[in-house]
């Protein structure tokens, strides 16, 4: 994170008042017949055995949303997508749905070929 300068002890105050939230990125991966790749969480703090779509946290001051989504994807299945290839389909903050932290997470949806999922 780059060093921010406050004009006032008020401004750094409120600056830190406010609590921020993790943002993350899920990607719908679709085979040609339109099935949903959906993977299983192993070892992790939440959703551990749990079925989802692949997706996690942004790495902050690192990369974009998008590339996030892309990185995630490949991490996770091993597809490697360009992010022109994604399609944004929404947007969900609904506190409490995960136990870690207050999520936004921002859902792409793409096609891919040559994948059974």
């Amino acid at each position: 994170m780059s060093d921010i300068t406050f004009n006032s002890d008020a401004e750094r105050d409120l600056y830190f008042r406010f609590k921020r939230p993790a943002v993350t990125a899920t990607v719908i991966v679709l085979n040609p017949e339109d099935k949903v790749l959906v993977i299983k969480r192993h070892n992790t703090v939440a959703f551990n055995n749990f079925w989802c779509l692949p997706g996690g946290f942004i790495e902050t001051d690192k990369e974009t949303i998008e590339e996030c989504a892309a990185r995630e994807l490949y991490e996770e299945t091993g597809i490697e997508i360009n992010i022109s290839r994604l399609s944004f389909l929404s947007i969900g903050s609904k506190p409490g749905t995960d136990p870690r932290s207050h999520v936004i997470n921002v859902t792409y949806i793409t096609k891919v070929f040559g994948v059974t999922p």
